[in-house]
C-alpha cells in the first residue's frame, strides 16, 4: 500500500520577506529534489523525452512513444510509484487573486484556471494534499533497452534526456478569502464563478468552501540521459538546475 503524505507548501504575506509566492513555491519543490515545472506542458510523465530550456521545456513525444507499458503483449513493468514524505514544517501557500496565480497554477500540467472576473476575491489559499512519486524502473529500463527499444528510439535517447521521476499531485484544495478575510462560500450552482475546471478534471466541495481538485497534475521531475555505452543503464541524471541549464551527475559505476 502506497504511503503517501500531505504536501503543503508555504503561506501568508509578510512571511515571503522579499521573495515572491512563485519563487517560494518552486522553492519548496526543489526542496523536494526535483525541478519545478516552470511553464504548462501536456502529455507528459515518466519516460517523455524534452527539449528547450527549464525555464521552457517541450515535450518530443508521448510518455509511451519510447517507454511503453506494453510491449508485443506483455507488460513492460517500466514504471511505479511512491508516495512522498513531505516534511512537517512545510505550510499552506496563500497568494493574491490575479492573473500571476493563473500563471503559476498552470504550471506543470494544466487543468485549473480561476475566474478574474470574481473582484470579491482577494485571496486563494493552497494546499497540496497528496503527491506521489512516478518513476522509470531502471532494472526494467535496462532490460527493455536491450530487448525491446526501437533503434529510432535509442538514438533520439542519444541526444535528449527524458523524465526518470515525476513529482506527481494527486489532490490540492483551494479555499477563497474575500477583502475582509472571511471564506466564500462554494457550491455546484457558483462554482463557475471562481474557477473554470477543464471537463477531465474531478472535484468536489468540502465544507461549503473549499474546493478540492483530485485529478493528477504534475509539477515536477528529474531528468536522466542515455547514452550508448551505458546499455541501457542509467548513469547521467539531472535534478538541479542553474542559469536555466541542466546540472547533470553521474552516478559512481559499481
Amino acid at each position: 500500500m502506497l504511503k503517501k503524505s500531505v504536501l503543503s507548501l508555504v503561506v501568508v504575506g509578510l512571511l515571503f520577506g522579499c521573495k515572491s509566492p512563485d519563487k517560494v513555491y518552486f522553492q519548496e519543490i526543489e526542496k523536494l529534489g526535483v525541478i519545478p515545472f516552470k511553464a504548462p506542458v501536456t502529455s507528459i510523465g515518466t519516460g517523455t523525452m524534452l527539449r528547450g530550456t527549464p525555464n521552457y521545456v517541450t515535450p518530443i513525444a508521448p510518455p509511451e512513444a519510447c517507454f511503453p507499458d506494453e510491449f508485443n503483449g506483455q507488460p513492460t513493468n517500466l514504471r511505479w510509484t511512491s508516495g512522498v514524505a513531505i516534511p512537517a514544517s512545510y505550510r499552506n501557500m496563500r497568494f493574491d487573486f490575479n492573473m500571476k496565480l493563473n500563471s503559476l497554477i498552470a504550471t506543470g500540467t494544466p487543468g485549473i484556471q480561476f475566474n478574474m472576473n470574481m473582484t470579491k476575491v482577494q485571496k486563494v489559499e493552497l494546499d497540496i494534499r497528496e503527491a506521489e512519486f512516478e518513476m522509470v524502473d531502471q532494472m526494467a529500463l535496462k532490460d527493455f533497452f536491450q530487448t525491446g527499444m526501437s533503434q529510432d528510439c535509442k538514438d533520439i535517447l542519444n541526444k535528449y534526456p527524458f523524465i526518470l521521476e515525476a513529482l506527481r499531485v494527486t489532490s490540492m484544495s483551494f479555499v477563497f478569502y474575500d477583502s475582509f478575510g472571511g471564506k466564500m462560500t462554494l457550491t455546484s450552482a457558483n462554482i463557475a464563478e471562481f474557477a473554470i475546471l477543464g471537463a477531465d478534471v474531478q472535484w468536489y466541495i468540502e465544507q461549503g468552501y473549499k474546493l478540492v481538485v483530485v485529478s493528477p497534475k504534475y509539477v515536477g521531475y528529474r531528468l536522466a540521459q542515455l547514452r550508448p555505452e551505458d546499455e541501457g543503464f542509467v548513469r547521467l541524471t539531472s535534478s538541479k538546475v542553474k542559469n536555466d541549464a541542466y546540472v547533470w551527475q553521474e552516478m559512481m559505476r559499481r
